[in-house]
Parts: structure tokens; C-alpha cells; sequence
């Protein structure tokens, strides 16, 4: 009886440990991707603090594929590491806080489109939001988003 109760503990607390991590763990590029989407549906306008809530003073827009951000990092005297990106397909924004990279997301630049005056953006940035419906060579219907900056 007492080894059926300390089997049922040990499984209870595991359970528990892993909610507990799975709830704590960073959050991904689905996550954000899902959040821009669902408020890109839903608005005219975006702005970027609306979806990454983290605290943050700028983010620049990397679209140099097999780079590590270099052009970036010359031009506005930065100092960071992130992983190459490997495909053309790939962009990504570098989120920073008092000169320091907290953040990278990661999107398909085959779904999302982003037309800005410069590399960098702030978190009171306005983006207009335009959807594009595009067929695919598998025939598919594809929905792309474009976010163009307000000048």
C-alpha cells in the first residue's frame, strides 16, 4: 500500500514539474507568429508592442541570408552573436534593450513581407497591414502578410 502511494506522489509531482516548466518555458517563434497573425487579422495598423510585451528600445530587421547580422552591426555599432541564416527564405527581428540583443524572431520572408525606411524600428513603430493572396505551384491558395512602416 505505502509503495502505490509513494508511486502515485512521485507521478503527481511529475505531472506538476512538468506543467510547471512547459508554462515557463521561452516563447517561441509559433507563439509570436500566431500572436502577429491573430492581431494582423483583427487591425488596420500594427504596432509592435502590442505583440512582444517584452521590454524593449528597438529592433532591426536582418534579411541578409548566410550573415550573422555584420551589416547590422557596422552600421549601427553593435555588438551581438546569432546563428547564421541559412536560406533565403528566412528573416528575422533583433529585439535589443539598452544596447543588448534579448531577442530574435524568426519568420518565413515567403509569408511575411516588411517594407521599412531604414533597418530598425521602434516599439511605437506603426506598420499598415495588407494581406496578399498569392497561388502556389502546388495550386494552393496562400494568404502572405505585408507590414509596410507609416511614414
Amino acid at each position: 500500500m505505502m509503495k502505490k502511494v509513494q508511486v502515485l506522489c512521485y507521478t503527481l509531482m511529475s505531472v506538476l514539474l512538468i506543467i510547471t516548466v512547459s508554462a515557463c518555458r521561452p516563447q517561441g517563434r509559433t507563439y509570436y507568429k500566431n500572436l502577429l497573425w491573430d492581431y494582423a487579422e483583427a487591425h488596420e495598423t500594427l504596432v509592435f508592442s502590442e505583440i512582444f510585451e517584452f521590454d524593449w528600445d528597438i529592433a532591426y530587421y536582418d534579411s541578409k541570408t548566410y550573415s550573422r547580422g555584420e551589416h547590422l552591426k557596422e552600421k549601427y555599432s553593435l555588438e551581438f552573436d546569432v546563428e547564421p541564416m541559412m536560406s533565403e527564405e528566412w528573416g528575422r527581428f533583433l529585439f535589443f534593450s539598452e544596447s543588448n540583443l534579448i531577442h530574435e524572431f524568426w519568420f518565413s520572408r515567403l509569408e511575411v513581407y516588411v517594407i521599412l525606411q531604414t533597418d530598425a524600428f521602434y516599439p511605437d513603430t506603426v506598420f499598415n497591414v495588407r494581406w496578399i493572396t498569392r497561388q502556389g505551384g502546388d495550386n494552393q491558395i496562400y494568404r502572405d502578410l505585408e507590414l509596410t512602416e507609416q511614414v
